[in-house]
């Protein structure tokens, strides 16, 4: 069997190869740092980049190393989801493990966006058991299934063959896998299998010096954890197609993983790739479930704990109602005591570089003053756990409905009104940078950031702003943070949820309600109109253009963080950085023709 392991380049090469796609050359100490090979293993594998022609001599890409790149890229994934389920006491039914739901998300599901935040559309799933269950994929992410009628009495080496005719630069990805960040890439550059650094009595394989895969032998105390992952480059995958031919005519194999094909004297025929047993987590057991997703319920009972204090009465007089709310950050409970209605926000998320706690709590004594929003009752500045009365509201306002969106901007405005000395004050332009920080060093997924974002800082100056002029802003008018409520025998809104207020412009406040609504051009106008009464002034209109312009750049920067952590907002991140572009546009066209 053809051994693919020795390549024109070592696999320390084509680490540095990719480093340096993503990363601008600054010093080798830096190489080193970041893909965790040894100065010496930098230097001479420069040199060789360079006498390649990979690299000119100033380690910059050639078309031959974008070739070599483009090769190897990633082109599509199978996910193995055949297998038995989970017996789940709670519901009375068996579920396939990767319809099991961690920390608020269904596991595949997990899995399916982290691959589409690496451009991954093409994703196939061999199902089998409750395959049913797996169906509403198809509609929600484009998926295609492949049904195993196989799956009681053979392994997935088998269900892997079903899919062989797609295999060319694939990850292959079991469905009980829970993953912490994102393993998968837009680039790859060699075949890999994914081990941990746990020590595993019933694995057979360990990783030795040069990243190769060998077989334990007798005696051996010390044998990595096989994670099930792993990316097979096209060469790899048609040695795989024949070798899993071969396997399967053997009933010996019946019960074989996948993993089975990899191997060939002694050792697999890709390197290993290697992830810490923290970032994740396999589901074998319904125990083992319970354990993993006890996160959650470790942090609503730190908040029940928190707040039966606070309320002096035991935690068994607190019932925890209905899921009201699950965003990207915060869970918001209803709670039930004493037959009063109560909302809990958890913070699930640490986000200490995202929200400043004390600037909210700031905000919520301010409000309190004016009868604004709602009632808070307990706030903890250090953990972001908040306790309110629940508000009786009637619906959430539509934002589509005009009469609703005169009195969402009347709520607006009438925070607006209020002026105040000792506000945190958002830069926006630092909230742009902020994000940008939290890349760690990568680039924008857009090829003309650097110009969208050039163009944008020229607006800086023409959005200043005296300090007089500045008041409390929202922050996040969303759809779902106006509520309707009864007011003096009168429908009238409540704004909620003021965790990005600050003191800023109001005109922020009318571009964030416009872009967060997916407003359109005539949209935009008719918005600005309904704030100024239609009065408003051509210089307050292009302010708000530039602000659309500013906080599309800044929520796009938002997007592609959450992106490298998995989350992908399809449509709503692409249109944030359309909105940067297209306002930016319109001012620059129009700014100095009206003497602005």
């Amino acid at each position: 069997m053809k051994n693919i392991l020795n390549k024109d380049l070592s696999i320390q090469e084509k680490d540095i190869l990719l480093f340096l796609n993503k990363h601008k050359y600054s010093n080798q100490r830096n190489i080193s740092r970041n893909t965790k090979h040894s100065l010496g293993i930098v230097n001479h594998s420069l040199k060789t980049l360079l006498e390649e022609e990979y690299v000119d001599h100033q380690y910059r890409l050639t078309e031959k190393a974008y070739g070599f790149i483009e090769e190897y890229r990633p082109q599509n994934a199978i996910i193995l989801a055949a297998g038995q389920g989970i017996y789940n006491p709670i519901l009375d039914e068996t579920v396939p493990k990767g319809m099991l739901e961690i920390n608020g998300e269904v596991i595949i599901e997990r899995l399916i966006l982290q691959l589409h935040a690496v451009d991954i559309k093409e994703i196939y799933i061999v199902v089998g058991f409750a395959k049913e269950k797996f169906e509403y994929l198809i509609d929600k992410y484009n998926v295609k299934l492949v049904i195993s009628t196989e799956y009681m009495h053979k392994n997935n080496l088998h269900s892997l063959k079903l899919v062989k005719e797609q295999l060319k630069n694939t990850y292959i990805i079991p469905a009980d896998l829970y993953i912490e960040n994102n393993v998968f890439r837009k680039e790859e550059a060699y075949s890999w299998y994914m081990i941990s650094d746990k020590n595993d009595d019933f694995s057979s394989i360990r990783v030795n010096k040069k990243m190769e895969l060998v077989e334990t032998k007798q005696g051996e105390m010390f044998a990595n954890h096989m994670v099930g992952i792993g990316y097979l480059t096209k060469v790899t995958s048609d040695i795989l197609k024949k070798r899993m031919e071969q396997l399967c005519k053997e009933k010996r194999y019946n019960g074989s993983y996948w993993e089975e094909s990899l191997y060939s004297n002694g050792k697999m025929i890709v390197y290993a790739k290697m992830i810490s047993s923290e970032q994740v987590k396999e589901i074998d057991s319904y125990d083992q479930y319970c354990s993993i997703n006890g996160f959650i319920t470790h942090k609503v009972n730190d908040a029940v704990e928190m707040i039966s204090k606070y309320l002096k009465i035991s935690k068994s007089d607190i019932k925890l109602g209905s899921l009201l709310k699950k965003g990207v950050t915060n869970y918001t409970y209803e709670i039930i005591c004493d037959e009063n209605l109560y909302v809990l926000r958890i913070p699930m998320v640490d986000r200490k570089d995202l929200i400043d706690r004390n600037s909210e709590l700031n905000v919520y004594q301010i409000l309190k003053k004016y009868d604004i929003g709602e009632e808070l009752l307990f706030f903890d500045n250090k953990t972001g756990i908040k306790l309110s009365k629940k508000i009786n509201y009637k619906r959430i306002c539509k934002l589509n409905n005009k009469e609703d969106l005169k009195k969402c901007i009347k709520a607006l405005k009438n925070i607006h009104e209020i002026h105040i000395e000792d506000g945190v004050y958002k830069d926006l332009f630092e909230e742009i940078e902020r994000y940008e920080n939290l890349w760690k060093n990568k680039k924008s997924v857009y090829i003309d950031y650097e110009i969208t974002k050039k163009n944008i800082y020229s607006l800086k100056k023409y959005v200043a702003v005296k300090d007089e002029n500045l008041c409390l802003i929202h922050m996040d008018p969303t759809e779902g943070n106006f509520l309707c409520i009864d007011q003096n025998e009168k429908e009238d809104v409540c704004l909620i949820d003021w965790e990005y207020s600050c003191k800023q412009d109001p005109r922020v406040d009318i571009a964030l309600f416009a872009i967060q609504a997916l407003y359109n051009k005539d949209e935009v106008d008719e918005l600005i109109n309904i704030y100024y009464d239609d009065h408003c002034s051509l210089d307050d209109r292009y302010k708000i253009y530039s602000y659309i312009a500013i906080c599309g750049l800044m929520w796009s920067n938002w997007c592609e963080f959450e992106r490298q952590n998995g989350i992908d907002f399809g449509e709503y991140s692409i249109r944030q950085y359309r909105y940067a572009k297209n306002y930016y546009k319109i001012v620059s066209d129009n700014i100095k023709s009206f003497n602005l």
